[in-house]
């Protein structure tokens, strides 16, 4: 407690805070509290999910208030792995904003360097082609396995399509169906599954799985 007395105070004072004083909070607090410093990246790992997803209902909701709040409790749980970081000697915070920085920088040649692109699908072209470089992804099955397996198995799979139908045309299923419909199906779908006592989130990984492994080395 003692080495941090100066800037409890200190803290204790402020009406408005920096970065660098939302890093030395949680600082103090992974030393100090019993709970914080219990903490691993495995333990914490459900909290950054759940912060992402309270984010994206103050977004659906159109409702600042909630942004604001559930925003600090998203970059609560990115200092605090970059915290962990640190103390593996892995990185820290500012190593972690160096990257993305150097990496926006990289990725918007158009602006940061003399590529041309005047529209966003020229935009997005060289982002994908950069990113590729980047990842040496040289076959469809690098780019495959390039997707986190992570993600929600929904978002998974549709990633690994339009990246099957990019690379091949292979489509799958080339029936039009419009957002109403699309939207039923599933429903649907995910009814059958409960009643049939089936994961519906695990049985698309598993399948999204099988699939990839159908495009090793191609």
């Amino acid at each position: 407690m003692e080495k941090y007395k100066d800037d409890i105070k200190r803290l204790n004072s402020l009406e408005e805070f920096s970065f660098e004083d939302f890093v030395k909070t949680v600082e103090i607090l992974r030393e100090l509290c019993p709970w914080d410093k219990e903490q691993t990246h495995t333990s914490i790992r459900k909290n950054l999910i759940e912060e992402a997803y309270e984010v994206v209902e103050g977004i659906d909701r159109n409702d600042p208030k909630i942004m604001k709040e559930e925003l600090g409790d998203l970059m609560l749980q990115v200092v605090f792995h970059s915290i962990m970081g640190k103390e593996d000697g892995e990185y820290d915070v500012y190593s972690v904003m160096t990257d993305v920085c150097k990496k926006l920088i990289r990725r918007h040649p158009h602006i940061f360097a003399e590529v041309y692109a005047d529209t966003t699908d020229k935009v997005l072209e060289n982002w994908e082609n950069i990113k590729k470089e980047e990842k040496e992804n040289k076959t469809l099955s690098d780019e495959l396995s390039s997707i986190s397996s992570s993600l929600p198995a929904l978002m998974r799979s549709e990633k690994v399509c339009k990246k099957i139908r990019k690379r091949t045309g292979n489509v799958f299923d080339d029936m039009p169906l419009t957002e109403e419909e699309a939207g039923e199906l599933l429903f649907k779908l995910t009814s059958r599954c409960d009643n049939s006592g089936i994961d519906a989130e695990e049985a698309l990984f598993r399948y999204t799985e099988r699939k990839i492994k159908e495009y090793e080395n191609k």
